[in-house]
């Protein structure tokens, strides 16, 4: 097509836009009224099951794993605490008075003899200092009561609480008659079913050479001694039952129940019949601890002395109507 061509084709479609008129006015009906349409609902929209849906992953921190929900921790039922509570007592008198030490191989198979025998342990003739060292090596997993101060340790197994310990001294050196002696304690509280146990754990070693038929010319004062201890210790028993502890204790006493031994208080008993010189009672306090006898034991030792050894079980006192 040339130019000549297009020119006159569009003069042309002009003229026919101008023969042609003006555009027709509007209409003057009114259109007719129509039915209000129904407010649309906004819902939410329902991916189709068709159509995946794309979820963001977020990757955990660098250095951690990605975790999955956990229960929620549940605390641990503490252990029901027993009916009652055992004690395995055994006085002990491992020879170390002066002039009448042994050699330590044998003290140390002694101190591991008591060790062996049960949880509280009432030593005598703890003097010299590597008998006091050979003690805290040999019981360092226990409570070693007074033992730096005394000859006479009171030594328990940590279940056991200790609520007080005391020493007094019953007799001072007298050259030529006596090294020093003295009486130690534990207040020592457990917890059993029905409620919590107290009680003392009482150790002592009597004057020597008091009782036993000598004739030495210092016997009158080593009576007088051994008798002084004696209203001391039954002192301090009658004290604890009156705070209602009962006494649970023993030791060398150098002296038999058939040499003139009586008991510190009314109620009190002997646990082992009338042999030897080591003793182990119970004193039980009118509103305390109540103590049973299960088993007893004499054990051959190296010291001069053999280790008796008391099975008991502890009970609280009987809860008043």
């Amino acid at each position: 097509m040339t130019l000549r061509t297009s020119v006159g084709a569009l003069i042309g479609a002009v003229g026919l836009s101008l023969l042609a008129g003006p555009p027709a006015p509007a209409s003057s009906v009114p259109p007719t009224p129509s039915t209000p349409s129904t407010p649309s609902i906004p819902s939410t929209a329902v991916p189709s099951a068709a159509a995946p849906v794309a979820v963001a992953v977020v990757p955990p921190p660098l250095g951690e794993a990605p975790s999955s929900p956990r229960p929620a921790p549940t605390a641990a039922r503490a252990p029901r605490p027993p009916a009652v509570l055992r004690l395995a007592l055994t006085t002990a008198n491992v020879r170390g008075a002066p002039s009448h030490e042994m050699a330590q191989p044998r003290v140390q198979a002694d101190l591991d003899l008591a060790a062996r025998r049960g949880g509280a342990l009432l030593l005598q003739e703890i003097w010299p200092v590597r008998y006091k060292r050979a003690v805290r090596r040999t019981f360092a997993d226990r409570h070693v009561g007074l033992v730096r101060r005394s000859s006479n340790p009171v030594v328990v197994d940590r279940r056991w609480r200790v609520l007080e310990r005391g020493r007094v001294t019953t007799t001072r050196t007298v050259p030529g008659t006596t090294p020093p002696r003295s009486l130690t304690w534990l207040v020592l509280a457990g917890d059993t079913a029905s409620g919590p146990v107290r009680f003392v754990l009482m150790n002592t070693h009597f004057v020597a050479g008091a009782w036993n038929g000598r004739r030495d010319a210092d016997v009158p004062l080593r009576q007088r001694l051994w008798d002084r201890h004696y209203r001391l210790m039954r002192r301090y028993v009658t004290d604890f039952n009156a705070r209602g502890l009962t006494v649970v204790g023993g030791g060398d006493f150098n002296r038999r129940r058939s040499d003139g031994l009586l008991p510190f208080t009314d109620r009190q008993r002997w646990l082992f019949d009338d042999v030897g010189v080591d003793k182990l009672f119970v004193a039980p306090a009118p509103r305390g601890a109540r103590v049973r006898v299960v088993a007893r034991a004499t054990t051959q030792a190296n010291s001069d002395h053999d280790f008796r050894t008391a099975w008991l079980r502890i009970a609280p006192a009987e809860r008043s109507r």
